[in-house]
């Protein structure tokens, strides 16, 4: 096998010396190398060394091969070229290896390791020969040490983790092949330090590899990391069953959020990074198989279709109910002497006896119930009306026919009086009677809300799912799984999605939305064919039956599932808003149906109640773009939130009889001076009052909490004011609803306790900060900022001082107690450190003494986010009452989003200078790690020493002393220039 490589040998040498004999001639050292030996020599541009090298590669065992080299002589402007050459591949670095950052910067590496891509074989053992070129033009001798060896734990096994170092020019890549019966696996490379930043890249086994920063992202998938990455990798992928996990660290930490070092701007000069280590864990282990994941997609979708299978034997129950209650009532109504249907004020349920009672102006009682029976039997129920007689629904041919009737036809309030008559007239009063418009005028109100609601969604969600389509396909074709902020630990991927199973737990929302509809048409059907047949039940008894809102109500939580699945098809920080949208108008349209089951006359129309969640919408979007940290923002926010409470409120309690106009003002006025000044009255309608008074506190109460802690999650904050809304509301609909001698029956107590278990469940998931849809679940895949963004951040980056960081640590350390541990070093592990405010709070709690601590620390550190928030703004109430000045005090989100770390160091600078100074036995620590403040030192003067200083002039004023007119020359003459 050696003689068939002599030729090949031959025919390279001859061939660098004819590509190089313009140059002057070469000296070629050739010789033969083993493995895991150092050697050391010298090139320079007259001499090139070659090493030989042969190994056995057999067709069933891996073998992986590691070249080491480390350039001794530091000189600029001649690198010297390793070439590796093998029998399908070629390898070639120089080193000084030079690395490129952002923009453009240089770092510069002596020390570099490459492992070779092993060539396949047919025989099952073959003889590889392999050749190690050194290079240079230096004219001067260059030495450097070069090493081969092989590596023992290059394959990878499933269940075995495997710990190794790497540096951004010793990059590491290892072989794993898929066992037998194994179609999916697991690649999870975690390490104990954030920074610096790496990327771990799935590729398969081709060659060449890439392994460098440069070009890491060619081929594959790939991932940036912190702390923790994870890979999902199937067998269908690579045909050759086996792939490499190539890692490696970057030049920079900017692509995961951390700083950028220090550069000297000289142009052409590389950096030399040094030893930028990283120590790292990989681990293969066996995703789900299909035939569980399988199982799991059909338990998901058999729990919601239980819920149609519980919602049809309901219904089965509740129809044979009432069938059974319909012919105890016929039986019961039919009068033996004259064989008439007769009416029994008992047969509504939930009604009391009328013995004894006319409501209407029947003289003694004399109305007779069989006439008003007996006109409702052949359809004529007009019940003595005058002005606007009822008409019967049964001889209509067509329950939609409404085209002709206008809304702006009916007046809400100024026909009450010419009306009365028609409730005077009526034996019995019924809900359905204080309904003062026409139902088909309602019927049609309402049915736009369902219609408007649809074109919204199909205009609203074609190009949403349009651009999640992009962003997988662009994910799929370039492999950079940065662009979506999955939890990959726990993402399975499905034909061509990344997480199939993220956007199947979104199933529950389109299923039961779908189901909410079905019901709300089956009642709809049942109460048409009721009218129909002239049912007194459906004619009379509760509000006139609309079912508009509430198909609204279906569509908007269909339209959410839809849109949250869009989301998770690639969540980051650009689609967030999709599925928020629909969120927003389901409390809208809650709270507008229940006002409608009260109010069924003067609730909003479909038009202006869309364009107020359409001004919702548009300050959740202005929030998440603006809102981070913006006071004005947050004033303008807070002011318009708090004016439209009162606005609503002044809405809900004159039932819409109050208008704004230009005549408002003279209204309040008069209003103010009549029921408080001239004669001081309660309020007419005390319930509503109640309500009102209680909503716009808690609304107050938000809007102060969103101007003082400035959420950094604004859309969720929006959703919180709607959903606090929300449910106020609805435990005032219950209340009155008790109030009113109404009783709540079983089902609707089922759902709401239900209801209630469910929502603190979520609730409380939702305030644990698992996860957030700003940051990924690494926080490697931040997306970086650009343009003047970038060029800001990075230089609020730059403030930041790691010698300052190691002074503060200790001075925490020491004023606090080892208990408090120690962070790692860099911003991350700062941040990380003091981010919970937990420290801060024990900081600022020794320079008190004992019994006047000023901040409660909790025993167990908070995990919620709102209340590490929370610690952190107790901690800079305490240093300023401490007496650490505003300038020096940094924001919440400076620290809990590392915005700006450097203005965290202020602080505690501040803090610690202000110890020190005070000198009152609570300050531990050497005094010398701080600035001493400067003391007042307050002088007094007696009268006479103050009469004497007025016939001083003061040195400020300027000094007549030593003035000459020397030298002066003649006015007008230009100035004399002398070179």
């Amino acid at each position: 096998m050696f003689a068939l490589g002599l030729p090949f040998l031959v025919l390279w040498v001859a061939s660098v010396e004819s590509h190089l004999g313009v140059l002057g001639p070469k000296n070629v050292s050739q010789k033969d190398a083993e493995f895991e030996r150092t050697y050391v020599d010298e090139v320079n541009s007259e001499l090139v060394n070659i090493y030989t090298f042969n190994h056995t590669v057999t067709r069933n065992r891996t073998e992986g091969v590691r070249v080491s080299v480390n350039v001794l002589n530091k000189q600029k402007g001649a690198p010297l070229l390793f070439v590796v050459r093998q029998k399908e591949a070629v390898v070639s670095f120089q080193v000084p290896l030079i690395l490129r950052g952002l923009y453009q910067r240089k770092y510069l590496y002596q020390k570099v390791e490459r492992t070779l891509c092993q060539p396949p074989t047919k025989n099952e053992s073959e003889v590889q020969f392999f050749y190690v070129d050194v290079s240079t033009l230096s004219p001067v001798n260059t030495t450097y040490q070069l090493r081969v060896s092989r590596m023992d734990d290059f394959v990878l096994r499933t269940g075995e983790q495997f710990t190794f170092n790497t540096t951004a020019a010793q990059p590491q890549y290892f072989k794993y092949e898929f066992p037998e019966g194994v179609d999916s696996v697991i690649v999870k490379v975690t390490s104990n330090k954030a920074f610096p930043c790496s990327v771990i890249s799935i590729q398969d086994v081709l060659c060449p590899v890439y392994d460098l920063d440069n070009n890491v992202a060619f081929i594959g998938m790939y991932q940036t990391m912190t702390k923790k990455a994870a890979i999902t990798v199937q067998r269908k992928d690579f045909p050759s069953n086996s792939f490499y996990v190539v890692v490696v660290v970057k030049t920079e930490d900017q692509a995961c959020g951390g700083s950028l070092p220090f550069y000297p701007f000289v142009e052409d000069e590389p950096v030399d990074q040094g030893h930028r280590q990283k120590t790292l864990s990989v681990l293969v282990s066996q995703a789900v198989t299909s035939e569980a994941y399988v199982g799991g997609m059909l338990f998901c979708l058999g729990i919601f279709l239980s819920f149609y299978l519980l919602t049809v034997l309901l219904a089965c129950w509740e129809n044979w109910r009432q069938k059974k209650k319909t012919l105890l009532v016929a039986i019961d109504r039919v009068c033996p002497e004259s064989g008439h249907p007769r009416v029994l004020a008992d047969s509504f349920p939930g009604s009391s006896s009328y013995e004894g009672y006319n409501y209407g102006s029947f003289e003694n009682g004399s109305g007779s119930t069989d006439g008003l029976v007996d006109s409702a039997g052949t359809g004529d129920l007009s019940y003595g009306y005058q002005d606007r007689p009822f008409d019967p629904v049964g001889p209509r041919p067509r329950l939609d026919s409404m085209s002709s009737v206008e809304e702006d036809d009916y007046d809400t309030l100024t026909d009450i009086d010419s009306d009365k008559n028609v409730i005077r007239t009526k034996q019995y009063l019924y809900v359905a009677d204080l309904a003062r418009k026409d139902k088909r005028v309602l019927r049609k109100k309402y049915q736009i809300y369902f219609w408007n609601i649809a074109t919204i969604a199909v205009f609203y969600a074609l190009p949403v799912v349009q651009l999640v389509i992009t962003y997988q396909t662009v994910v799929n074709v370039t492999g950079n799984q940065d662009i979506c902020y999955y939890n990959f630990l726990c993402a399975h991927p499905l034909g061509n999605l990344s997480a199939f199973n993220n956007i199947l737990s979104n199933l529950g929302y389109i299923l039961l939305g779908l189901l909410f509809l079905l019901i709300i048409l089956q009642r709809e059907i049942n109460h048409n064919r009721a009218l129909l047949r002239n049912d007194l039940y459906a004619l009379e008894c509760g509000i006139p039956k609309h079912f508009g809102l509430f198909y609204a109500m279906g569509t908007a939580l269909m339209m959410e599932g839809l849109l949250s699945a869009c989301y998770h098809v690639c969540p980051n920080y650009t689609n967030f808003q999709f599925d928020t949208s629909f969120m927003y108008m389901i409390a809208g349209l809650c709270m507008l149906k229940l006002y409608q089951k009260r109010h069924p006359d003067i609730n909003a129309s479909a038009y202006s109640a869309y364009a107020c969640l359409a001004i919702v919408i548009f300050f959740s979007v202005l929030g998440v773009v603006f809102g981070k940290g913006n006071t004005v923002f947050w004033i303008v926010f807070s002011v318009i939130h708090i004016i439209a409470t009162l606005l609503l409120s002044t809405q809900l309690y004159y039932m819409g009889r109050w208008k704004l106009d230009s005549g408002i003002f003279r209204r309040i006025l008069h209003v103010l001076y009549t029921d408080c000044i001239r004669q001081c009255s309660g309020p007419l309608y005390v319930d509503r009052m109640v309500l009102l008074v209680m909503g716009n506190i808690i609304n107050w109460s938000l809007a102060a909490y969103g101007l003082i802690m400035r959420p950094n999650d604004f859309a969720s904050y929006l959703l919180a004011i709607g959903i606090c809304n929300l449910l106020l509301y609805f435990a005032f609909y219950i209340i009155m609803k008790l109030r009113s001698g109404e009783r709540i029956k079983l089902i609707p107590l089922l759902c709401i306790v239900c209801t209630s278990v469910v929502w603190g469940f979520a609730l409380f998931f939702f305030f644990q900060g698992l996860s957030t849809w700003q940051l990924s679940c690494n926080m490697a895949n931040k997306g970086p900022s650009y343009g003047m963004s970038r060029e800001v951040q990075s230089k609020i980056e730059k403030k930041y001082d790691e010698e300052l960081e190691e002074r503060l640590v200790e001075w925490i350390i020491v004023q606090c107690g080892p208990d408090v541990g120690r962070p790692d070093r860099g911003r991350l592990g700062f941040q990380v450190w003091l981010k919970n405010g937990v420290i801060l709070s024990k900081l600022v709690n020794s320079l008190y003494p004992d019994g006047s601590k000023p901040v409660k620390v909790p025993e167990n550190p908070p995990s919620m986010v709102f209340k590490q928030m929370e610690q952190v703004a107790q901690f800079l109430k305490a240093a300023e009452d401490y007496g650490v000045t505003k300038t020096d005090m940094f924001q919440t989100v400076d620290l809990f989003e590392g915005k700006d770390l450097a203005a965290v160091q202020r602080t505690l600078m501040a803090l610690g200078s202000l110890a020190v100074t005070k000198n009152d036995g609570h300050y531990r620590g050497d005094p010398n790690w701080f600035m001493k403040k400067a003391q007042e030192h307050k002088r007094e003067f007696t009268e006479s020493q103050l009469q004497e200083g007025k016939h001083v002039i003061g040195l400020q004023m300027g000094s007549n002393r030593g003035a000459s007119q020397a030298g002066m020359t003649g006015y007008g003459r230009p100035r004399q220039i002398i070179s």
